[in-house]
């Protein structure tokens, strides 16, 4: 005669496996005993949906801060926080002060905050402070708590040693390099320009020496006496040269009529006649020698500077 068999059990909640289902269980203990060893293994999809779930990222490193630093905490939610139900900013703790929050949406369809606490006090030795626990307001009305997380901060120098400070670090040079370029491009043409202005004028006056009839009369009274006849002789050739013919005193406004520059200088053209009479012809007293008062240096050179402008 066969043993008494209990009937296939199933879970209330979970469902077991097919292949237990159909094993033949001794007693109501035996159901228990498989429950206990088969339930680990049996996936969740089917359970009721967990409350919102928060994983909390600590500040990385969680050492090495001192006063003035920054730490940022960042929370993750499963739902929506509430941004209009912020932790409040201020002091925290008698070390940290919280000076921005901040929500965010993750890539991964996660909402959060970030936290950023700055260091405020700085301890005698290292020492290990908190950052307090946080309580975030969801959009459904629901309130979720994170555990405190800790931070290893340090004074800026080790207590009772006298440090130097460093000296100021000086910035780099900035590079003159281009300036002294563009300095030396300047120097250069300024340099060209004032010797080309004394060489030009030198050339000019060399070319007008040769081309212009004062200027040739020029360079032979600027170096005579006043009674030198050569002298004398130069001018009435630059005289007959400006006219095309032979100038004397009774045609003196024809010359002025076809050279109208030498129009301002009549009377001084009178007066070189008058004294180169007294000079070459025996018609005036005196003759032979230079009219008192004549600066026939000065005369020329009044002409030579008359001509050289009306010829520019």
């Amino acid at each position: 005669m066969r043993a008494p068999t209990c009937a296939p059990v199933r879970a209330p909640v979970r469902a077991l496996p097919p292949a237990l289902m159909r094993l033949p269980i001794a007693c109501p203990g035996g159901v228990l005993l498989a429950w206990l060893l088969v339930a680990p293994a049996i996936p969740y999809g089917t359970a009721t949906a967990f409350a919102a779930e928060l994983v909390v990222q600590l500040p990385e490193p969680g050492f090495g801060y001192t006063i003035g630093d920054r730490l940022r905490q960042r929370i993750h939610a499963t739902e929506a926080i509430d941004a209009q139900a912020l932790p409040p900013l201020g002091r925290v703790t008698p070390w940290l002060q919280r000076i921005a929050v901040t929500p965010f949406e993750g890539d991964d369809g996660l909402s959060g905050l970030e936290l950023v606490y700055q260091v405020i006090n700085a301890p005698a030795t290292v020492t290990r402070v908190e950052l307090p626990a946080v309580t975030l307001a969801l959009r459904d009305g629901g309130q979720r708590d994170t555990a405190p997380a800790s931070a290893i901060i340090g004074p800026l120098l080790p207590a009772g040693v006298a440090v130097e400070p460093r000296p100021d670090r000086q910035p780099a040079p900035p590079s003159t390099h281009r300036i002294e370029r563009v300095r030396n491009a300047a120097l250069l043409v300024l340099g060209a320009c004032v010797l080309a202005v004394p060489l030009w004028g030198f050339a000019r006056s060399r070319r007008d020496a040769g081309r212009l009839p004062f200027s040739r009369a020029w360079r032979t009274v600027r170096g005579a006496c006043a009674d030198d006849a050569g002298a004398w002789a130069s001018v009435h050739r630059a005289l007959n040269e400006c006219a095309g013919g032979t100038v004397h005193a009774s045609n003196l406004a024809a010359l002025r009529t076809a050279r109208s520059w030498l129009d301002p200088h009549a009377v001084a053209l009178e007066a070189f006649f008058a004294a180169s009479d007294a000079r070459f012809f025996a018609s005036a007293p005196g003759a032979g020698t230079a009219a008192p008062g004549f600066d026939l240096a000065g005369f020329v050179r009044t002409l030579m500077r008359a001509e050289r402008r009306a010829a520019r």
